[in-house]
C-alpha cells in the first residue's frame, strides 16, 4: 500500500495562484487541500470611498470577469439607494455581461482545459503544466488537427466578444460604461448594425464549433462525466433580468440528495475562517464580515475563506446553474461542467440576438446619475462565468463603511470549515484514480473543470 503526498504548486492555466496537495494511496486520491496562496484585500481598500467608485475599483479584482463585479457592485448600490434602472440599461448591461461570459467560456475550454486532453497545442509558457496529456491511448472521435485550428480561431471570436463589451462599455476589460444607476452608452444606428454582425459571429462559432469540440472530448473520455463530482449542494444567485422580471439564469439552492431547487436566504450565508489566514473567530455573514489577515495562523492553509449556506457546502458555476434550472445532466463530474458551459453559451448567444434587436437608438440608459444616500445597506447577487458572485455594501455618511466580496472560487476552492467539511474542489478530487502519482494529469482535469480564479477568491 503505497502512500504519497503530491503537491501541484502552482497550478497553471488558471487565474491567480493555487496550490493543491493530494494525499494518494494505491493510486487513488484520499484527500485534497486547496490553498489560495496570495492575499489581495480589495475590501479594506474600498472603505471610506464614494460608493459610486466601487464598480470601477472592484472590476480590478479580475481581468477575466470584470463585468460581473461591476454588475454586483452597482446592484448593491442600487439596493442601498432604492434605485431601479430603465430598460435600455438592462439591455446594455445584459449584452456586455453575456459577451464577457461567452468570451470566458471560450478562453476556459480552448486555452485552459483542452491542453489536459490534447497533445499538439502551443507549448510556450504558461501553457505547460509539467504533466502529460495522455490522450493517445486508443481514444476515438477526436480530430486533433481541427482542435488545433479551432484553438486559434477561438481567439478571433473572443475578440468579437470583447468588441461588443468595448462598443457598449467604452473599453474592455474593465468597461467604464457600467455605472450606478444605469449605463453611459448612447447607441447609434451604426453601432447597432456592428453589434448585430458581431453577435452573429459569436452565435455561429458557439453553435457550430465550440459545441462539437466539447462533445468530441466528452465522447473520447466519457468516464469524466462522473469523475470529479463534488457531491455537494448547488447554488445559483440567478442572472440576466428580462423585461418581465424573470431571469435567464435561474436562482435557487439544490441540497444534497434533492432533485428540486428551493429559495435561499442570503442571510444564511456565512464565511468560515477555521482554515483561512485571517483573524480567528466565528463564521460570519458577509454583511458583518471582517477581512483582517493573520500571518501567525499556523492552523490555516489558504487565503480563501469558506462560504457556506446554513452550514452546507455548495458548488457554484455553470453546472450548478444548470441543475438549479432543472435542465442538468444526471452526471455531475468534470465533463458535465464543460457541457453546462457550452449549453449556457448557446443560450446566452441566442438571447443576445434579441437584446440587440430591442436596443433603442439614442435612448438614455442613465437618465439621472444618482448621489449616494447618507446611510444604507445593499447586496448585489449576480452570476459570473465561474459561479455565484456577491457584493455586500454598507454606506455611512455618504461613503463606504463596510464592503465584502464572495467570488465563485471562494465557494468552489474553499478550504475546510468549522465542521472540517472540505470545499467542493477538495471533495471532487477525493476518489480520483491516477495512473502515475508523480504525473497526476487526471486530477488536473478535475481541477480545471472548475475554472478556478484565485485572483477573485483571496479577499
Amino acid at each position: 500500500m503505497a502512500n504519497t503526498t503530491v503537491t501541484l504548486d502552482p497550478v497553471v492555466r488558471i487565474e491567480g495562484h493555487l496550490r493543491i496537495d493530494l494525499d494518494i494511496k494505491d493510486n487513488v486520491v484520499q484527500s485534497a487541500h486547496s490553498s489560495g496562496t496570495s492575499f489581495r484585500g480589495f475590501e479594506p481598500i474600498l472603505v471610506g470611498r464614494d460608493p459610486r467608485d466601487a464598480p470601477h475599483i472592484t472590476q480590478r479584482i479580475c481581468g477575466v470577469c470584470p463585468v460581473p463585479h461591476a454588475r454586483a457592485s452597482t446592484a448593491a448600490f442600487e439596493a442601498a439607494a432604492q434605485l431601479t434602472v430603465n430598460n435600455q440599461a438592462r439591455l446594455v448591461r445584459n449584452l456586455i455581461e453575456a459577451a464577457n461570459f461567452i468570451e470566458s467560456h471560450l478562453l476556459h475550454f480552448y486555452l485552459l482545459a483542452l491542453p489536459d486532453f490534447v497533445a499538439g497545442l502551443p507549448t510556450a509558457g504558461p501553457w505547460p503544466t509539467g504533466l502529460t496529456p495522455k490522450l493517445w491511448d486508443g481514444r476515438q472521435g477526436v480530430d486533433v488537427a481541427a482542435l488545433v485550428t479551432h484553438f486559434v480561431s477561438a481567439l478571433a471570436v473572443r475578440r468579437d466578444c470583447n468588441s461588443i463589451g468595448s462598443l457598449l462599455g467604452g473599453k474592455f476589460p474593465h468597461p467604464v460604461g457600467i455605472v450606478t444607476g444605469g449605463v453611459t452608452t448612447s447607441v447609434t444606428s451604426e453601432m447597432k448594425a456592428t453589434l448585430e454582425t458581431l453577435v452573429s459571429n459569436v452565435v455561429a462559432f458557439v453553435g457550430n464549433v465550440y459545441r462539437p469540440d466539447v462533445e468530441s472530448i466528452v465522447y473520447a473520455y466519457p468516464e469524466y462525466l462522473d469523475i470529479g463530482a463534488s457531491g455537494t449542494g448547488f447554488l445559483s444567485y440567478g442572472g440576466y433580468p428580462e423585461a418581465d422580471g424573470s431571469l435567464v439564469l435561474a436562482r435557487g439552492l439544490v441540497r444534497v440528495g434533492s432533485a428540486n431547487a428551493e429559495p435561499f436566504d442570503p442571510g444564511q450565508i456565512t464565511e468560515s475562517v477555521a482554515c483561512s489566514k485571517y483573524e480567528a473567530g466565528a463564521a460570519r455573514n458577509p454583511a458583518s464580515g471582517i477581512t483582517q489577515p493573520s500571518l501567525a495562523r499556523n492552523d490555516a492553509y489558504s487565503w480563501s475563506k469558506a462560504p457556506r449556506v446554513n452550514g452546507a457546502v455548495c458548488e457554484v458555476g455553470p453546472l450548478a446553474r444548470s441543475i438549479v434550472a432543472g435542465v442538468g445532466l444526471s452526471e455531475r463530474g468534470a465533463h458535465a461542467r464543460h457541457l453546462a458551459r457550452v449549453a449556457e453559451a448557446n443560450r446566452l448567444a441566442a438571447r443576445m440576438v434579441d437584446w440587440v434587436s430591442a436596443l433603442e437608438v439614442g435612448a438614455s440608459g442613465c437618465p439621472v446619475f444618482p448621489k449616494p444616500p447618507a446611510a444604507g445597506q445593499g447586496i448585489g447577487l449576480v452570476e459570473a462565468p465561474r459561479g455565484s458572485l456577491g457584493h455586500w455594501l454598507a454606506i455611512q455618511d455618504g461613503v463606504i463603511s463596510q464592503y465584502q466580496v464572495i467570488s465563485p472560487t471562494t465557494w468552489n476552492g474553499s478550504p475546510r470549515d468549522d465542521a472540517n467539511q472540505p470545499g467542493p474542489l477538495e471533495k471532487a478530487l477525493e476518489g480520483v484514480q491516477v495512473a502515475d502519482p508523480q504525473d497526476p494529469i487526471e486530477a488536473l482535469r478535475v481541477i480545471h473543470s472548475f475554472d478556478p480564479c484565485l485572483q477573485c477568491a483571496v479577499h
